[in-house]
C-alpha cells in the first residue's frame, strides 16, 4: 500500500494540471439549479470509462474544498489528502473493484453530500463530517482482491475485504489525525458497505439500512450486531454511513441503463460466478440494493431514474436478455 500510494502521489503531482482540465465539468453536479444530476454523473462516468483518462482523488479533494468552501488548513485536511493518495494507488488491474470505481464512489459522495448540505440548511454534515465521509470513500475498496468475502474453500469470511481495506489504511490516517472517534467513524463507515450475507444474518449494509428504517419511522432499533452497534446510537454515523453505502451502489443502479449494463459486465467479468445479464442486475438491485434507495437525498436526486433502471432490468430479466461485453 505504501508502495502504491507513493507511486499515485508522484503521478498525481505530474498530473496536477490536466486534472484541474477536468473541474468545469464536475460543476453542474454541484449547481443549486442542476436538474439533470443522474444523467450528468452517467455522462461523465461513460466519457471516463471510453477514454481512459479520470481525475485523481487527490484533484478531487482539492475541488469538493472549494466547492464547499472548506479552507485547506482545516485539520482534517491532511487525513483525507492521504486517503486520496492511497486510493489512487488502487489500479485498474481488476475489472470492477478498481480505481475507476474509487473515483465513480468518491464523486457519488461528494454530490450527496453536497447536496444533503443544501437540502438541510439548518442541520448540514459538520466540515469533519464531509471529510470523514470523502475519506472513508477514497479507501472503501482498498487492496480489494476480487475475491469476495470468502476464503479459499468458499467459505464465508465477514467483512474480509473491508476489514482489509481499513487495516491497510489506518496507520497511515493515524499519522495525521489522533481523533480515534473519527478514525473508528471511518472504519465502520467502510465496514457498512459490506453487501455479502452471512448464514442467517443480515449482510452489515442491509443492517445499516434497518438502522436507518427504524430511525426514520421512529420505531425501536432492530438487534444489531456488536460490531455495528455504534450506528444504532450514533445517529450522525448512521447518516454518513448510509450516504457512503448509496455512494458504493449509485453508479451501478441509479444513472443510466447503458452504465448499470456496463457495470454490471465488469462485475460479471470479476466474479466469474455471475452472468453479464439483465438478470444478474436485477437480482444485484433487489438483493444486494435491498431495492430501495433510502437517504432523503438519494431519493430527491436518484429515485425516478433508479425506479426506470429497476423496472427495465425486471422486465428485460424476465426476457433473459444478455449484455454485451
Amino acid at each position: 500500500a505504501k508502495r502504491r500510494a507513493l507511486a499515485a502521489m508522484k503521478t498525481g503531482l505530474e498530473n496536477w494540471q490536466d486534472d484541474q482540465a477536468f473541474w468545469p465539468s464536475l460543476a453542474p453536479l454541484f449547481d443549486d439549479r442542476h436538474t439533470h444530476i443522474p444523467e450528468t454523473l452517467s455522462d461523465l462516468f461513460l466519457d471516463w470509462n471510453e477514454s481512459g483518462k479520470r481525475p485523481s482523488l487527490l484533484s478531487l479533494l482539492a475541488h469538493i474544498l472549494d466547492v464547499m468552501e472548506i479552507e485547506e488548513t482545516y485539520p482534517l485536511v491532511d487525513m483525507v489528502a492521504i486517503a486520496a493518495i492511497l486510493g489512487d494507488g488502487q489500479g485498474d488491474d481488476l475489472p470492477f473493484h478498481n480505481h475507476e470505481h474509487i473515483v465513480q464512489v468518491v464523486v457519488s459522495a461528494c454530490v450527496l453530500a453536497f447536496h444533503h448540505n443544501r437540502l438541510n440548511p439548518y442541520d448540514p454534515l459538520e466540515i469533519s463530517e464531509v471529510l470523514s465521509l470523502f475519506s472513508a470513500a477514497c479507501i472503501h475498496d482498498l487492496g480489494h482482491d476480487g475475491k469476495g468475502n470468502f476464503d479459499a474453500d468458499g467459505r464465508h469470511l465477514p467483512s474480509r475485504l473491508e476489514i482489509q481495506a481499513v487495516e491497510m489504511a489506518e496507520p497511515f490516517l493515524r499519522q495525521v489525525c489522533e481523533d480515534e472517534r473519527i478514525i473508528n467513524r471511518i472504519g465502520l463507515m467502510v465496514v457498512a458497505t459490506d453487501v455479502s450475507e452471512s448464514e442467517g444474518n443480515d449482510s452489515p449494509s442491509s443492517t445499516l439500512k434497518r438502522v436507518m428504517m427504524s430511525r426514520i419511522a421512529g420505531t425501536a432499533m432492530p438487534v444489531i450486531p456488536m460490531h455495528l452497534h455504534a450506528l444504532g446510537h450514533d445517529a450522525r454515523l448512521g447518516l454518513m454511513a448510509l450516504l457512503l453505502e448509496e455512494a458504493d451502489l449509485i453508479p451501478s443502479m441509479a444513472l443510466s441503463y447503458d452504465l448499470s449494463k456496463q457495470r454490471t459486465v465488469m462485475a460479471a467479468s470479476e466474479s466469474q460466478k455471475l452472468t453479464p445479464d439483465a438478470a444478474t442486475l436485477s437480482g444485484f438491485i433487489e438483493k444486494i440494493c435491498d431495492g430501495l434507495i433510502l437517504s432523503p437525498v438519494g431519493k430527491e436526486i436518484f429515485a425516478e431514474n433508479f425506479d426506470l433502471i429497476r423496472a427495465r432490468a425486471l422486465k428485460e430479466g424476465a426476457q433473459e436478455v444478455t449484455f454485451a461485453a
